[in-house]
């Protein structure tokens, strides 16, 4: 569950501010799973799970139009989600197997990525999106 998390918050990062950081927030009291990105330019995205999918599924929407869904690969060694998104942009989210933090690694089909790692003492979990451009 956290590396969908994680992948959704790494499409976005990916598809509307490839060179931004930002911050992902779980709402606290949400029925489905879902998160708040905001970036440092302003843009927001909302992340949600699909509920009925029988691999984890997330689509997530953005302020400027948008969108896309991140799937869990069913049968991969390391958590691994597969991205595409209404522009024609797709990647992976990948969970680093053994970092003390938890902490994944992005990339797009236009040689971006990124990192997304968990602040290991925040009450309501939150992560830090970084580009590496």
């Amino acid at each position: 569950m956290k590396v969908l998390i994680f992948l959704l918050t790494l499409i976005f990062i990916v598809g509307i501010s490839t060179a931004n950081a930002g911050e992902l927030r779980r709402r606290a009291y949400s029925l489905t799973p879902t998160w708040d990105y905001k970036d440092n330019q302003g843009n927001t995205t909302t992340i949600r799970r699909r509920s009925y999918s029988l691999t984890p599924t997330y689509e997530w929407s953005g302020n400027r139009g948008h969108f896309g869904t991140c799937t869990q690969r069913p049968y991969s060694m390391t958590s691994t989600c597969d991205w595409d998104d209404n522009e024609g942009n797709s990647g992976t989210i990948q969970e680093r197997p053994y970092s003390l933090t938890p902490t994944y690694d992005w990339n797009d089909n236009e040689g971006n990525s990124g990192t997304i790692q968990q602040r290991p003492f925040s009450l309501t979990p939150t992560w830090d999106t970084h580009s590496n451009e």
